[in-house]
This record gives structure tokens, C-alpha cells and sequence, in this order.
């Protein structure tokens, strides 16, 4: 659904099985899911107008972002979520892709 609706042109995996939040070593459980640094955002979210739909997966696994180099499947970049909306800083990936295409290329 998200691929579709937002035209994303790259490619995007999905682990039903949860093999990948196992070997990236990705929180998951209600004692993660209910952190007090959550409510601000949720704040935040709710006054912006977001509306969470129906849950889909598991609720209580928290993700992550990692930037593998085809080369060698070395992780090169790497974020995992403390907590639910803790996202990556993504001027810190960008620096790192460029980075990474001016040393590999």
C-alpha cells in the first residue's frame, strides 16, 4: 500500500517473519512501545491533524533504518528506534550516502 500510494521509486522490504529486526537487533515490546518521550509527539501529531488508522504487524516492534552497501553488505549507516516516532536524522544519512558514493565511485 505505501509503495503504491507514494509512488516510491526505490526498493522496499517487507519482513512478515521478523528475520531482519532479529539480525539488526531491533527493540520490540510494550516496555518500548509506552516510553514517556512518546507523548510530546503524540501531542504534536494529534495537533497537526493525524489520524492513525488500524493497526497492521505487530505493534510492539519498533524499526529501524540501515543503509547496507551492495559491494560488500557491510552496514554503513545505522538507526534503530529507541521508542515509537524516535526517527533517524536524515541529514546525518544523506551526508553519509554522499560520503560513501564519492569514496566508492
Amino acid at each position: 500500500i505505501f509503495a503504491k500510494e507514494t509512488k516510491f521509486p526505490g526498493i522496499l522490504l517487507v519482513d512478515q517473519k521478523k528475520q531482519f529486526y532479529r539480525i539488526f537487533r531491533c527493540k520490540r515490546g510494550r516496555k518500548y512501545s509506552l516510553q514517556p518521550e512518546i507523548i510530546p509527539k503524540v501531542k504534536t501529531a494529534l495537533g497537526q491533524g493525524f489520524k492513525s488508522g488500524p493497526t497492521q504487524g505487530d505493534p510492539y516492534q519498533l524499526g529501524g533504518l540501515f543503509l547496507v552497501s551492495l559491494l560488500n553488505r557491510e552496514v554503513i549507516w545505522e538507526h534503530r528506534e529507541a521508542y515509537p516516532g524516535n526517527f533517524p536524522n536524515l541529514d546525518s544519512l544523506l551526508k553519509k550516502i554522499v560520503k560513501y558514493q564519492n569514496v566508492k565511485m
